[in-house]
């Protein structure tokens, strides 16, 4: 786990963003104006008793759902 990680109102969260790379050099890429992004609905804790915790550590819509 990372020491220290970027956490919004104590959670862990991922963005997802489209990218169409076109070409490397030079570099021309396009971003798609839509992306998401998706919470964990407890406060991150990596104590002990949290680590078997999936609402803690996963971002998973499925898992989350049930949280």
């Amino acid at each position: 786990y990372i020491d220290n990680p970027l956490l919004i109102g104590g959670k862990k969260f991922d963005l997802r963003l489209y990218v169409l790379i076109t070409s490397f050099r030079p570099l021309k890429a396009y971003l798609f104006k839509l992306g998401f992004c998706r919470f964990c609905t407890v406060k991150y804790d990596t104590s002990i008793q949290e680590l078997d915790n999936m609402y803690v550590h996963l971002t998973n819509v499925s898992v989350q759902k049930h949280g």
